[in-house]
């Protein structure tokens, strides 16, 4: 645990063998011995150039999948009033890579389906949580990511056909600060609003969704009411992160 400790004080190079000891305050080839056992089970990673370690994929997928657990437990209750208070199926969603994922939901009966994207990975510009969540992307990335062609596989339906378009959406919910797809990948409404922690990062969306002929007689009302829950949800993770 020293060894991975100090690992995560170094920066992107990582550091050698010797550096390593140094740090922990154990022999060389004790450290070394450790480190060959970390790489074998994913821990950390060597590069055979620098011969340096940093932290490994396995290390990175397991912290991912931590936070992901503690949003849920801490967000399940938040969404079960956000629920009571909207009327609709609520949900947060966590972005990973390219793509939104759901890791709790509310449905407004327990008798009632999710809808059927919001069990699986779905390409981020289609829905409303997914636009939140990189609508902090710079225009390259953006551009880079989602090209044109890319764009066109998603449908007929979809508003954000082009990347120029898509940048331009994610420009308006940066500054609104939500986002709100209607009948694009879906029949249904989504809104949806950005959870930051406590270093402003958007770090997961929360999201409502319904059908249009109920969302359409009160869609501002439940705009500011998800807003206002995102902003509670990001509060309390915060808070939870410092004790």
């Amino acid at each position: 645990m020293d060894i991975l400790d100090a690992l995560s004080q170094c920066d992107a190079l990582g550091a050698g063998v010797i550096r390593i000891a140094t740090m922990v305050g154990r022999e060389k080839t004790q450290v070394s011995r450790a480190l060959s056992t970390l790489a074998d089970a994913g821990f950390v990673e060597r590069d055979d150039t620098t011969r340096a370690y940093r932290l490994g994929w396995k290390l990175h997928f397991l912290a991912a999948r931590t936070l992901e657990m503690r949003l849920s437990t801490i967000a399940s209750p938040i969404l079960r009033q956000l629920t009571l208070r909207t009327g609709a199926t609520s949900h947060l969603f966590i972005l990973r890579g390219l793509f939104t994922t759901a890791v709790c939901s509310q449905a407004i009966d327990s008798s009632q389906q999710s809808w059927p994207w919001s069990s699986q990975q779905v390409p981020a510009p289609v829905t409303s949580p997914g636009r939140v969540l990189i609508s902090e992307w710079d225009k390259e990335s953006v551009k880079l990511a989602f090209p044109d062609d890319v764009l066109a596989k998603y449908g007929e339906n979809l508003r954000t056909k082009t990347s120029d378009s898509l940048v331009a959406e994610l420009s308006l919910i940066r500054s609104q600060g939500y986002a709100v797809i209607r009948q694009e990948y879906d029949l249904g409404v989504g809104i949806s609003a950005p959870l930051r922690d406590e270093d402003n990062q958007i770090i997961a969306a929360i999201n409502v969704e319904g059908a249009p002929i109920v969302f359409d007689q009160k869609i501002e009302q439940i705009i500011q009411i998800t807003r206002k829950f995102a902003v509670a949800l990001g509060a309390r993770i915060s808070q939870a992160a410092t004790h």
